[in-house]
């Protein structure tokens, strides 16, 4: 019944192991998160590390976490203060509209509220879509908001983990530096802000993983049709011949590459390298 449980690789030490990487990673992402301005790289890290050190086990969690937050910091600072002031004007107009007490202001709030509905929602898989793309901040929030509402439910998920967080450790602060300094309560605070951010974080990387790959994927796409687009120019300036019978030749080239043999097909699988985002989430 226990056999290999105490093994190298069995149940045992893959739960010490993923426990104190989990550990490790929120200690760095607290840390670094303390100067404000560095959230997202922060949370970017954070996110790279779980899922390439913890749960495709690739790696070394210090490491991967400072080499995705040197590698996302210069993008993620000016992420990091466009969306803080952005979250703060939002929330300064809803307490205006709301303590307002006229009609005006009531239905002002509704589409503050949707406004910040949908940034928080591109909030939540900001982190992950910057840790895999080098792509420029516009586009990478273009990816983020249209994912976000392309998978309402996931993120609706992601949001009420992060709010399972944020309000324990609120409430805890509340009570530890309220009237009167509360030891327990602050013992508390700083128990919460270690053990709940990594647990959120290390469930979330499996549905988050499935929307990168969706991603992904459309990505590589839309990148195979440019540069067929571009082949097809280019051969077309080279000749100097009608754009009818460049779509043909092009359509005939893509065909018989469709039809290749599946000795070609097997040796170019062998020649691919699996990358580890592409391997199965333990």
């Amino acid at each position: 019944m226990f056999r290999g449980f105490f093994d190298n690789d069995g149940p045992l030490m893959t739960f010490f192991n993923d426990f104190g990487g989990v550990f490790i990673l929120t200690i760095l992402w607290l840390i670094c998160s303390l100067p404000l301005i560095t959230v997202v790289p922060a949370a970017t890290a954070f996110y790279y590390g779980m899922t390439k050190a913890v749960r495709h086990d690739t790696g070394y969690p210090a490491q991967e976490f400072f080499r995705a937050f040197k590698m996302n910091l210069l993008r993620g600072v000016p992420l990091s203060i466009a969306l803080g002031l952005l979250v703060y004007l939002l929330c300064r107009n809803y307490t205006f509209f709301l303590n307002a007490g006229t009609k005006h202001g009531l239905l002002m709030l509704i589409p503050t509220c949707l406004l910040l509905l949908i940034v928080v929602m591109t909030m939540m898989l900001l982190p992950a879509i910057l840790s895999r793309f080098s792509f420029n901040i516009g586009r990478i929030l273009k990816m983020s908001l249209v994912m976000a509402l392309k998978h309402v439910p996931t993120v609706i998920l992601l949001m009420i983990g992060w709010a399972v967080v944020i309000v324990p450790i609120a409430a805890a602060a509340k009570g530890a530096f309220g009237e009167e300094l509360d030891i327990s309560s602050a013992y508390l605070m700083f128990g919460l802000m270690v053990i709940l951010p990594g647990i959120v974080c290390y469930l979330s990387v499996v549905p988050i993983e499935k929307i990168l790959r969706e991603l992904m994927h459309g990505t590589k796409a839309v990148k195979e049709e440019e540069a067929k687009k571009k082949e097809a120019e280019k051969k077309k300036k080279s000749a100097g011949i009608g754009g009818g019978v460049i779509q043909g030749m092009v359509l005939r080239e893509n065909v018989e590459n469709a039809l290749g043999s599946s000795e070609q097909k097997v040796e170019a699988e062998d020649d691919t390298e699996v990358m580890w985002y592409d391997r199965p989430v333990r």
